[in-house]
């Protein structure tokens, strides 16, 4: 449905989702390394446009993360962004779900 792109060199690590159109995204689905650094998904944000969708807390029993937006009922936007400000983006797959505006 996009292009995905990563920003390693801005002052946070980041992974952006472009849907090439507004979407109502209503969750974020992403699945964490458990080889190595799993917890720098601690306080990772994601974004629909620039509105905070949620922030995931770490917890080493979990493999994946779903984050809904606005309890479900979504938010519009073209982009969503998974941001780490605080050390290394370390993940193995995103998966967005949303609507046509």
């Amino acid at each position: 449905m996009g292009s995905r792109y990563l920003y390693p060199h801005s002052r946070c690590w980041m992974v952006m989702v472009d849907l090439k159109d507004n979407y109502v995204v209503e969750k974020v689905w992403i699945k964490n390394r458990l080889d190595c650094c799993s917890s720098r998904i601690n306080d990772v944000k994601i974004y629909v446009g620039d509105v905070l969708c949620g922030t995931i807390s770490y917890d080493p029993l979990k493999l994946a993360y779903e984050v809904l937006c606005n309890d479900g009922n979504g938010f519009v936007g073209q982009t969503v962004k998974v941001v780490n400000d605080k050390s290394y983006l370390t993940l193995c797959e995103v998966k967005v779900w949303g609507k046509s505006q």
